[in-house]
């Protein structure tokens, strides 16, 4: 019956004991095949269709459902997360990543041009001589380590290249910036608690 068919390939969707045998049908008369996993019951049956298909001369696929996959799961979480911040902090795009992970999240608002007119006129006001340390990430900035504790900085402090700063939070996580360089603190530009961008200036160093 497969052979009178006018078709180039076959989508399979029949109960997992039968695949085995409606797939060799199908891959034995020359016909493309994808049907759902599992393949076949053993290895060794899978690799006889695998067999089959190569000795037809024809693809064989098996479809993978990944919705409840662990790291779909956790991408789905970050995502989630990541557009919360865009819309708590009015931002524009927001990037996290982890180890092997990495997940950006952007969107179009009618007033991102505030934020980046707000991020310009800190940029503006610093001397060319001076040397500014940029946020890695974007979250809150927090000049000191929980409320009321003393203050990582202040102005007209000497700092050494790998002290901390402030700290950013971002995905409930707090992340430590250090200084690029060994100067003076001439400028702190943001306010504690103050939402900030990937690459915004957070202090000045001469």
């Amino acid at each position: 019956m497969l052979a009178n068919i006018d078709c180039d390939a076959v989508v399979a969707v029949v109960n997992r004991k039968q695949t085995f045998g409606v797939a060799i049908d199908i891959l034995e008369a020359g016909l493309h095949l994808l049907t759902e996993k599992p393949m076949a019951q053993t290895k060794e049956a899978a690799r006889q269709l695998v067999e089959i298909a190569n000795d037809k001369g024809v693809t064989y696929s098996v479809g993978f459902m990944r919705r409840y996959d662990n790291g779909v799961r956790k991408a789905k979480k970050i995502i989630e997360e990541l557009t919360g911040y865009l819309k708590e902090f009015n931002l524009s795009e927001i990037e996290y990543a982890e180890e092997t992970t990495k997940v950006k999240v952007s969107r179009s608002i009618s007033n991102s041009s505030i934020i980046s007119t707000e991020i310009n006129k800190k940029q503006l006001t610093i001397e060319d001589n001076d040397v500014h340390v940029t946020s890695p990430i974007v979250g809150t900035a927090y000049l000191a380590s929980e409320p009321g504790a003393k203050k990582f900085i202040e102005l007209g402090q000497k700092v050494k290249k790998g002290q901390t700063i402030m700290i950013i939070e971002a995905m409930k996580t707090m992340n430590h910036v250090p200084s690029t360089q060994d100067g003076t603190v001439s400028k702190i530009l943001v306010k504690d608690g103050e939402p900030v961008e990937f690459g915004q200036p957070l202090i000045s160093v001469k």
